[in-house]
Order: structure tokens, then C-alpha cells, then sequence
């Protein structure tokens, strides 16, 4: 639980706070969704603090960006809907079409079958449990379009633009947020469960430290 008093601006300006600042260690609250787009950013060879690439070597994790570039939309999508009940794929099929650009319930339905291929076999392979329909799927980062479908089964995603279209939503939803009182109450419904963590370190002795 956050030790942040539980108002509406307080708790939504701690969540949505800007990627680009620095990590307090020695704060007593990380917003989940901060730490979530540095990880991101990191996966990406994208340096949080200014937005462009390492200029040193660095190791692209495409598998693990769009992994929790997907867990992005899931954890949003409980603030959206104020709880952890409803299923996740419906949490996908509501939030994409609302909050990316050009996106359908096709859309949202072909990338929670990505997601499932990548958290419950780390491949490129899922099967709709409900239709049976086969979804097989091929990765790039070139920054052109979101979803492109090459034939019945098959589906091209660009991680680049998945990322890009993930910010976008976040400023979309935070923006609603400001203006809608019953977003706002739905978003502090689960606010104490999923807006924060506390982060641990080791001090000098080598001891885990909670802050």
C-alpha cells in the first residue's frame, strides 16, 4: 500500500509519473507503472532519461519489450475498469480499441493471442480456446504499421510501434482520468493494490532494505 494519501490528483500524478526521472532509491513509493516503462525503455536499447537509443552496445530483449509492453495493457486495464475480476482478455478487447490509434476488437483480439503465445509458451504460437482459430505471429522493430495480417493465420506486429502506441495510451488515459470523476473513482478502486511497489536494495552490510 502506498503511503500516499488517497485523493484523486495525489494518487493518479504518483502513478503517471514521467519515466524520464530518476529511480529514488530511498523513496517510499515507485509507481508500478514507472517501473514498467523504464524496463521497457531498457529492453529497447531506449535510454529513459532522453527518449533516444544507447549510443554504447546494448542487447535488444524484443521478446521481453513486448512482454511487458503487453502487461502494460493489462495492468491498465484494471484502473480502466476499477478491478481484477473482469478476464483479461476482455481487458484487452476494451482498452486497445479505445486508447490505441486505428485499433479494432480484430486488433485487440490478435495481440491478446500474442500475449498468450509469449507468456504461456515464450513462441509465437496460440490457439483461440473459444473459436480454435490459429494465430502464429513474426516479430520486427522497424516502426511501421501496428498489426498487419499475411494471411488467414498469420500476423506481422512491430514492437517499435506497439511501444509507441502503449505511450500514447497512457497520455489518453491519463487525460481522461483528468476529466471523468467515475474514471477516477474506478482508478482508486485498485490503486492501492497495483499503483505501486516498494523497492528493495542493499544497503552497505549486504542487508535487504525496504524503503
Amino acid at each position: 500500500m502506498s503511503n500516499i494519501d488517497n485523493t484523486d490528483g495525489e494518487n493518479i500524478d504518483a502513478f503517471f509519473v514521467k519515466p524520464s526521472l530518476p529511480v529514488k532509491l530511498f523513496g517510499e513509493f515507485h509507481s508500478s507503472l514507472y517501473l514498467l516503462r523504464r524496463e521497457i525503455s531498457s529492453c529497447l536499447c531506449i535510454d529513459p532519461h532522453t527518449g533516444e537509443e544507447f549510443r554504447t552496445a546494448c542487447s535488444r530483449e524484443l521478446f521481453a519489450a513486448t512482454m511487458l509492453i503487453l502487461t502494460g495493457v493489462d495492468l491498465l486495464g484494471k484502473f480502466v475498469h476499477g478491478t481484477d475480476k473482469k478476464r483479461v482478455k476482455d481487458r484487452f478487447k476494451d482498452f486497445i480499441p479505445k486508447y490505441f490509434d486505428y485499433a479494432s476488437e480484430e486488433d485487440a483480439s490478435a495481440i491478446f493471442q500474442l500475449r498468450n503465445a509469449l507468456f504461456h509458451g515464450f513462441g509465437l504460437f496460440s490457439k483461440d480456446r473459444g473459436t480454435g482459430k490459429i494465430y502464429n505471429f513474426v516479430l520486427q522493430r522497424k516502426g511501421s504499421e501496428l498489426l498487419h495480417q499475411i494471411n488467414d493465420n498469420t500476423y506481422k506486429i512491430d514492437i517499435l510501434t506497439l511501444s509507441h502506441q502503449f505511450e500514447n495510451a497512457i497520455k489518453k488515459y491519463y487525460s481522461d482520468l483528468k476529466k471523468n470523476t467515475n474514471l477516477r473513482i474506478l482508478f482508486n478502486r485498485v490503486f492501492d493494490e497495483y499503483g505501486g511497489i516498494n523497492v528493495w536494495t542493499e544497503n552497505t552490510s549486504n542487508k535487504l532494505k525496504t524503503f
